[in-house]
């Protein structure tokens, strides 16, 4: 298995002992994969504060060019990709207890919580700016999480939903016009049900 980061426009390859480096080297040997792989991506090579691309192959036993697709298990579609973020501030990461993972993937597996189709932006983030629609200062929280634990107030169970958002559509349930007004007109306040 190969991973590999982009990181100004070069490849640098994870080797076997978790250092990067500029040749082409394995990451493991002779093993058989099954299902997912937890990898430590070890040091960061003195990069700058950003989201970095990493991707993984697998290569036929005996390959000797992992350049040629026809090495790798899967072909072209078998090679993985993901991102792995260096230094970002909290508020950009949303990692606000510092343990490495955004506060609102409570299952660690990469994604926000409320990111349902895994396309790596909230579900309420419609334009796709990194943010909450209703985190207008973009300070990493819901304008209406007002004790910054990453969910909204009123929302007790912690699922990423207001608790009176039954079809789980980011919108309340007394709100049919998604204008985030309740039928008779008066304001939620930012998502808060008076």
């Amino acid at each position: 298995m190969y991973i590999a980061a982009n990181v100004a426009g070069n490849l640098y390859y994870l080797n076997a002992n978790n250092q990067w480096v500029s040749n082409p080297a394995p990451h493991d040997l002779a093993q058989t994969y099954s299902g997912t792989k937890q990898i430590v991506l070890g040091n960061t090579l003195g990069m700058g504060p950003g989201i970095y691309p990493v991707y993984q192959i697998i290569t036929l036993p005996n390959a000797t060019n992992i350049f040629d697709i026809r090495n790798w298990v899967g072909g072209f579609s078998g090679m993985g990709q993901t991102t792995f973020q260096v230094k970002l501030s909290a508020e950009n990461s949303g990692d606000h207890n510092s343990d490495g993972w955004a506060d609102d993937d409570s299952n660690r597996d990469g994604f926000h919580d409320d990111d349902s189709n895994r396309d790596g932006f909230h579900d309420d983030d419609l334009n796709r700016d990194g943010f909450h629609d209703d985190d207008l200062n973009h300070d990493g929280f819901h304008d209406d999480d007002l004790n910054q634990n990453g969910f909204h107030d009123d929302d007790l169970n912690h699922d990423g939903f207001h608790d009176d958002d039954s079809n789980r559509d980011n919108v309340h349930d007394d709100d049919l016009n998604h204008d985030d007004a309740r039928d008779d007109n008066s304001s939620h306040g930012g998502g808060r049900k008076p």
